[in-house]
């Protein structure tokens, strides 16, 4: 079989018939309950200093999976009190992401913070749920969501593609509202 460089085509599975296994690094992962309360305990004393823009000299690379990291990002969404969404979205958010939905757009933690905020304000008992698995590859995810009114009825469901940045955080954040349009 060539090697990875020998195709410089965008159809590697068309030439060769299998795409190369490449080696990922392995990281040590902690076991974090699904719990808002877990999520929010063990923040680290930079991060909670630093405040939802950022502003530490050190920020600790976080070792949550990527699943824990999505479900603290929803939890913030989910989440009423700034307090608590501010540290929530330090845990899942890089200092320095973008966010970027059919509604809004942010270019750090403290301007998503705001957005939910006026989000629950508006909306009292708003909640965030994640609505499937992950698709995770190179760096990127791939995951559907829901909004809820307070009875548990949905709002609006939708998927989010975003980019992991180096510290294991979202880097980019894109959102889109389902349905997709009639073709």
């Amino acid at each position: 079989m060539p090697s990875w460089g020998a195709c410089r085509c965008a159809r590697w599975v068309a030439c060769y018939g299998e795409l190369p296994r490449i080696p990922l690094p392995r990281t040590r992962v902690n076991k974090l309950s699904q719990t808002r309360q877990s999520l929010l305990t063990g923040i680290n004393l930079a991060a909670r200093q630093a405040g939802p823009g950022g502003g530490s000299k050190r920020e600790e690379r976080l070792v949550m999976t990527t699943q824990e990291v999505y479900q603290t990002y929803v939890a913030a969404w989910d989440e009423p009190d700034l307090t608590n969404r501010d540290h929530l979205l330090i845990r899942s958010l890089a200092k320095d992401a973008t966010v970027a939905y059919l509604t809004f757009e942010a270019t750090n933690r403290a301007e998503v913070s705001t957005y939910i905020g006026r989000l629950h304000k508006r909306f009292p008992g708003l909640r965030a749920r994640q609505h499937s698995g992950i698709e995770e590859h190179h760096g990127w995810l791939r995951v559907a969501w829901r909004f809820l009114w307070a009875d548990g009825s949905p709002i609006r469901d939708g998927v989010d593609v975003a980019e992991v940045a180096s510290d294991g955080r979202l880097g980019r954040v894109v959102g889109f509202h389902d349905p997709l349009p009639a073709g």
